[in-house]
């Protein structure tokens, strides 16, 4: 069942939402109903209508598409035909008959898949296999979660940012088993959950209703199994439901049933039967929908592509192939890319017989070409000029590829076609050293080949006639090209294998036959199997010509366009890029620094990274105010703190004080919670957080049965608060007493708590879910001493400014994001890197210092991807949002001067409210006094609920923070709070060159060996021209073999390195960690070249 939908599309679009075009039609309808009544029922029949619907969707319909919910057809005839008594199992046994089972490896989990080579490395728990061609169907979930890591390359932008905005839903079905003689219902009976406003469950206390339950919206009876009900449970209801247990589910689904049927000896279920899609790690979820992220249809600006692209975020885009060299090498199956049957199994399978029809057919037609005779046509008659035709003469050539696959480093299958222009170009040099050990006249040998090829010619390559002389017919010749010379114009391809048949007649002249061509991002020793040809003469008798060729070494050296050259160049002018720059700047500033020896490419239009101080307002609000970095915290080992006190930046904390998190604790209904009961509670989760600070570099085994009996950080904090509460209570009450109001034993008051201090360290953390955040690794952060909140005379850009003006002239290029990095190639002893810029500009450099976000590094544009223990330690850290909300009132403050501002402590939070004026309030803890601006409020919020802000208009978060602290601080302030005037914010999620705040530690941090380590660990190349493969023997140095390392750090030259925040293992989060990284990278660099000069003097 669906709700009907008939409108226009301009109608929707205004709407967006599938809830709120519902809400704008129904309120329509409400208005001409004026019984106050009616009214109310209509309303509670209307929320009913919606649950359905989000059943139906998988997910909340505020979220869902309305622009693109026509999208979805039905099939015709029943919509809800029932499988047999054997179910969907049937259906899967079904298609098992036909598929070998020496095919299907089950408990295998696919953790990459490298499309870059041909054939495709697929890597398993299993190990490593190669396939010509991959069909992906894994749910869009797990493509959410994991396409970062899973793929090499990255996909497609189009194809990333569809699989982001899609949705993936989650539904749950809860089977109630009751015995036989228990069993009250009929066949096809159906209870219908009708939630009015009032309703509570038995033992259910007003304001603490438990959310997730009322996502039922129906119990069934289930066809084949009479004692069973099942229950229907949709969206964020269905994902907490997934985390209780399963007698809890029980005990409310049953009364749920008990309320609907209103029998009180209703009888109790002996056991429930329930599906968790969003915890299983291989769903994480159950179907998708368009959501409203996919309403528009936007521009692409993939800086390594020659034109923006017209991206619409659907499921025909997900559902395009990855195409290498024209083959569907990575397809996309499953029900997410289904045109119009998105979420349904028929979607799915028919998804499924699509790739695989792609596949066939691409292999079919491959064939036939590979199969056709191919006449050489009309030949050029160079002596007088004319063509002529020589039919008669020419000879047809058949290669049988299909016999055995033609392997270029295990990748390229050939496909032949005529190339007519062989016989006329004549600018392009090529040297075939031929050897002419043949073991009969139809075989020729070739064992090395070297062509430096002119890209402007790519397609028609002449190999001079005394070159060729002596090959025999049929021979299978290969060419190396090598596009990036200097004279030459440059080509975004570096280089390119080809296989080549040449058929060779005295009478007929010579023409060629050539493959198919392969990309390669980097040269090397290839080899080439054998394989037979067969030649018609003029008389159609047939002759067989078998040819071989050897190992084929490739010596043209890689030539890159080199631009500008420097010695160092630095990603990112934030405060590690900064602090690297200046360090290299002051090492060299003896021997005449300048801007040869250093280049930093900032991809905003200013420097300072996160630092981000807002001055246009400065007149009204008393100074400037900081959308990025806040304080300066601590002084003792604090390099920032000891630059910017050097060149007199901050102020007198005595004087200039600021505090986080204070003020008074309000509740909903306008309230003050007792100070002292607030100072008491925070005093608890505080000491939680001083024992995790007392672990870094502690043992599992020392803290068994502590700190590591928690999954995580959260985790730990709210079992030890729910201890520290309940033990309160008992001591103070008893078994049987009763709480008072503001009291320790009052449940919603410490629940409210808990929840406040949460949303806390989800702001402190930078992080979307503490439950996310890891032990060991939260423990490791280390304060500095001293005053821990420094503020600025100026504003924080003014330390930007200082480092800026002491830089070579010219080093600094803003607007310059980057869009490739060019490291590393194989059998290669590189010791320069390439960078591209979006504008096309193309730098070189002995070394790189990388200092974007985590968050942005992980989608970087490295060539080759970056190695696999830089993937492993990457995926240990988490990147996420804050930002800041200020209320500036232009004509004065309304709080009294002693303030130190609201905190807001939702005992229950109120559904309409949030409806009303918008979810993402629920993510603001509350406003704080901002010093030395008398008229600005503060606010702070985190993860989602930051996202969400960032989408609102101002005149909306002005309007919708008001009534926040109106709704909680009215009460407490004389007169009343006032509508603010302006609101000034931040939209870190929105900016593209950082995509969050910080980062913060996730749980496969614990289990990680030495993630920090990794991260820090600069990409390194071999020195010793010796080595032939050093730059692909080294991710064991690179990992951390000390010894080995120690051992040929005289041979390594540092070509990648990283700094930025989340690499410092101990002041990760902070400006003065970030500055550390960069300090480090450069001293890295400065003590490589000591090292060398010393070793080249010596």
């Amino acid at each position: 069942m669906r709700i009907s939908i008939k409108c226009g599309r301009s109608e929707k679009e205004v709407s967006r939402s599938l809830l709120a075009f519902l809400e704008a039609r129904f309120g329509n309808l409400l208005e001409r109903e004026t019984d106050p009544d009616k009214r109310k029922t209509l309303v509670w029949f209307f929320n009913w209508a919606i649950r359905l619907e989000n059943e139906i969707n998988g997910h909340e319909a505020n979220e869902i598409s309305a622009n693109y919910f026509g999208q979805f057809y039905e099939c015709k005839g029943n919509i809800t035909t029932e499988l047999g008594p054997r179910g969907y199992k049937a259906f899967i046994d079904l298609m098992l008959r036909y598929i070998p089972a020496e095919t299907i490896f089950t408990e295998t989990e696919v953790t990459h898949i490298d499309f870059s080579v041909r054939p495709i490395k697929v890597t398993s728990t299993k190990g490593i296999e190669e396939f010509d061609y991959v069909i992906c169907s894994l749910p869009l979930g797990v493509l959410k979660e994991r396409q970062s890591l899973l793929f090499t390359p990255e996909l497609p932008k189009c194809k990333s940012m569809t699989i982001s905005a899609l949705g993936f839903g989650t539904c749950n079905k809860i089977y109630l088993e009751f015995r036989e003689k228990d069993v009250f219902w009929t066949a096809g009976d159906v209870f219908q959950v009708l939630w009015k406003d009032d309703h509570l469950l038995p033992g259910e206390a007003v304001g603490r209703r438990k959310e997730w339950y009322r996502s039922v919206s129906r119990l069934n009876a289930v066809r084949h199994n009479k004692r069973l009900l099942v229950a229907w449970i949709a969206g964020s209801g269905a994902r907490e439901m997934e985390a209780l247990s399963e007698n809890e589910v029980m005990t409310e689904c049953w009364k749920i049933l008990k309320m609907v049927t209103d029998r009180e000896d209703l009888p109790i279920p002996q056991r429930i039967i329930r599906s968790t899609w969003f915890s299983d790690p291989f769903s994480r979820g159950s179907y998708s929908f368009i959501s409203t992220a996919c309403d528009q249809r936007l521009i692409v600006k993939d800086c390594w592509y020659p034109h923006d692209a017209y991206c619409s975020l659907l499921p025909a885009t997900l559902a395009e192939p990855v195409f290498v060299d024209d083959a569907p090498v990575l397809c996309f199956a499953g029900e997410a890319t289904s045109d119009h049957f998105y979420s349904t199994v028929h979607g799915a399978y028919d998804s499924g017989l699509r790739e695989a029809t792609r596949i066939d057919n691409y292999i079919k037609a491959k064939g036939a070409a590979i199969h056709t005779s191919i006449a050489t046509g009309d030949i050029q008659d160079e002596a007088n000029q004319t063509n002529t035709a020589k039919n008669e003469r020419a000879q047809n050539v058949t290669f049988d590829a299909l016999e055995k696959k033609e392997k270029i480093d295990n990748s390229m299958t050939s496909q032949l076609a005529v190339d007519n222009s062989f016989e006329s170009s004549t600018d392009v040099s090529a040297c075939l050293n031929l050897k002419g050990h043949q073991k009969d006249p139809n075989e020729q040998r070739i064992s090395k080949l070297t062509a430096k090829v002119n890209v402007d010619n790519k397609e028609s390559v002449r190999i001079a006639d005394e070159e060729r002389e002596g090959v025999g017919s049929g021979a299978a010749l290969t060419k190396y090209v090598d596009f990036g010379n200097t004279d030459s114009a440059y080509s975004e391809t570096d280089h390119q294998l080809e296989m080549v048949g040449l058929c060779s007649d005295p009478n007929n002249g010579n023409s060629r036959l050539k493959a198919a061509t392969q990309v390669l991002s980097e040269p090397g020793a290839f080899s080439i199997s054998s394989h037979k040809g067969s030649q018609a003469g003029p008389s159609g008798a047939g002759t067989s010509t078998s040819y071989t060729s050897l190992p084929l070494n490739t010596t043209a050296p890689y030539n890159i366009r080199r631009g500008e050259h420097f010695r160092v160049i630095i990603v990112g002018a934030g405060a590690a890029g900064l602090g690297a720059a200046l360090r290299l700047t002051d090492s060299t500033r003896n021997t005449a620094p300048n801007s040869e020896n250093l280049l930093i490419l900032e991809a905003h239009s200013r420097p300072g990274g996160r630092i981000l101080t807002h001055y246009e307002a400065a007149e009204i609000t008393g100074g400037p105010l900081e959308l990025g970095a806040q304080w300066v915290h601590g002084e003792e080992d604090n390099a920032l703190f000891e630059f910017c006190r050097r060149h007199s930046l901050l102020s007198d904390p005595r004087a200039d004080y600021s505090v986080e998190g204070k003020g008074v604790f309000l509740l909903p209904d306008g309230s003050a919670v007792p100070e002292e009961l607030i100072e008491n509670k925070i005093m608890v989760l505080n000491s939680v957080k001083n024992e995790l600070a007392l672990l870094k570099n502690s043992t599992k085994e020392k803290h068994q049965g502590n700190s590591f009996d928690y999954k995580s950080v959260f985790e730990m904090y709210r079992r030890r608060f729910e201890a520290h509460v309940m033990e309160t209570y008992y001591n103070q009450f008893g078994s049987h007493g009763t709480p008072q109001s503001f009291s320790a034993g009052d449940p919603e008051l410490m629940s409210a708590i808990l929840d406040w201090y949460r949303k806390f360290e989800i702001v402190d953390n930078a992080c979307e879910d503490p439950e996310q955040l890891a032990i060991r690794g939260y423990g490791d952060y280390v304060e500095c001493p001293g005053v821990y909140y420094i503020n600025f005379n100026n504003g924080y850009e003014s330390f930007v400014r200082t480092i800026v003006k002491s830089l070579p002239e010219g080093s600094l290029r803003l607007n310059a994001p980057v869009s490739k990095v060019i490291w590393k190639r194989r059998h290669e002893n590189q010791e320069v890197v390439v960078v591209e810029t979006c504008d096309g500009k193309v730098f070189t450099c002995d070394h790189l210092i990388m200092t974007p976000s985590v968050r942005v590094l992980k989608q970087f544009p490295f060539q080759p991807s970056l190695p696999k223990f830089k993937h492993e330690a990457l995926r240990c850290f988490g990147f996420g949002t804050i930002d800041k909300i200020f209320l500036v009132w232009d004509d004065g403050p309304f709080w009294p001067e002693d303030s130190l501002g609201f905190q807001f402590l939702w005992t229950r939070y109120d559904d309409d409210f949030f409806k009303e004026h918008g979810e993402y309030l629920r993510g603001i803890y509350g406003f704080e006094k901002v010093n030395r601006r008398p008229n600005v409020l503060l606010g702070w919020i985190g993860g989602d609920h930051a996202v969400e802000m960032e989408k609102v208009a101002d005149t909306e978060l002005l309007r919708g923070c008001y009534h926040l602290l109106k709704r909680f601080a009215n009460r407490v302030v004389p007169g009343g709070v006032r509508p603010p005037s302006r609101v000034i914010r931040s939209a870190w999620a929105s900016d593209p060159y950082v995509n969050g705040a910080y980062s913060h530690r996730l749980l496969p941090f614990d289990q990680t060996n030495d993630p920090v380590g990794k991260l820090q660990q600069p990409l390194y190349c071999s020195t010793n021209e010796d080595n032939d493969s050093a730059t692909t023997d080294l991710e064991d140095i690179a990992v951390g073999h000390e010894e080995h390392r120690q051992q040929d750090r005289k041979d390594l030259h540092p070509l990648v390195l990283f700094a930025g925040e989340a690499t410092d293992p101990v002041y990760f989060s902070t400006v003065h960690g970030a500055l550390r990284s960069g300090q480090r990278e450069a001293q890295r660099l400065i003590d490589y070249w000591n090292c060398k000069t010393s070793r080249e003097f010596t």
